[in-house]
């Protein structure tokens, strides 16, 4: 029996035990935390836990979460996370983290970096680290003008250290004529750029393994033109990287925004 400083008294009762046991103490100033009261825990890491339901106003996974159901009202990130029935997120899922349900499999929608006028390396933007989960990218253009008459052009990279696809691709793209061209997804063919400003976005989509296939359109600020795009390649590994680039590889970007969002 423990008495209080002021009045009343704790007890502390051990249970019949085969044995001899051992409890610990931690060494601080410190509050037990009770089996059945309310309490804050911080700095602690969960050894494969069961969870039935949960509320939190952030998450981070290392492993595996298996629960009924959790409610998050800020962000949750990590390596994997299995929910057998609800996940609530009013905050952000970010990270290399799939949630897989009843409802199948929750990927992030993520953006790039948005890159502007005047390019880090004129002849071209990359966009690099792109996750192995990834099936679908967006290529987002804002008033993007050229320097020549060469078109523009979307080259698909693989490698930590891309290496940036340059044949196999099958793509084709029209304007005032139609255009066709292996070395990458042809956005359009045109017979003058220096003077144009182009908006517009492609989708590029992963079929399976490393078959990937685009589509999209683009227009420029004349407003006299709207020019589709499609095409397909097999990548010979993972793709890691999209680089903006136009077909003799010289000509420069000389107006405009330029961004990617993957999921």
């Amino acid at each position: 029996v423990i008495a209080g400083n002021t009045s009343g008294s704790i007890t502390i009762s051990a249970p019949d035990v085969s044995g001899s046991n051992t409890l610990t103490l931690p060494v601080a100033t410190d509050t037990l935390v009770g089996k059945a009261t309310t309490d804050t825990l911080t700095n602690k890491t969960l050894v494969a836990p069961v969870l039935g339901a949960a509320t939190a106003t952030s998450i981070a996974v290392s492993g595996a979460v298996s629960a009924t159901s959790i409610a998050v009202s800020g962000a949750v990130s990590g390596t994997t996370g299995t929910f057998t029935s609800t996940l609530g997120v009013t905050g952000a899922i970010t990270g290399s983290s799939t949630v897989a349900g009843s409802t199948g499999i929750l990927y992030p929608l993520t953006s790039g970096t948005t890159q502007t006028y005047p390019f880090s390396v004129p002849a071209h933007v990359d966009f690099t680290g792109i996750p192995s989960w990834v099936k679908r990218i967006t290529v987002l253009f804002h008033r993007v003008g050229g320097s020549g008459t060469s078109p523009f052009l979307i080259q698909l990279g693989t490698g930590p250290t891309p290496t940036y696809t340059t044949s196999g691709y099958i793509s084709n793209a029209s304007s005032t004529n139609n255009g066709t061209s292996t070395i990458g997804f042809l956005l359009y063919q045109s017979i003058a750029l220096s003077s144009w400003l182009n908006s517009g976005s492609f989708s590029i989509y992963n079929i399976s393994g490393n078959l990937w296939i685009e589509t999209g359109i683009i227009g420029n600020q004349l407003g006299n033109t709207n020019n589709p795009s499609a095409g397909s390649v097999t990548l010979g590994a993972a793709l890691t990287a999209v680089r903006i680039t136009t077909v003799n590889g010289t000509d420069t970007f000389d107006a405009g925004s330029i961004n990617i969002f993957y999921e």
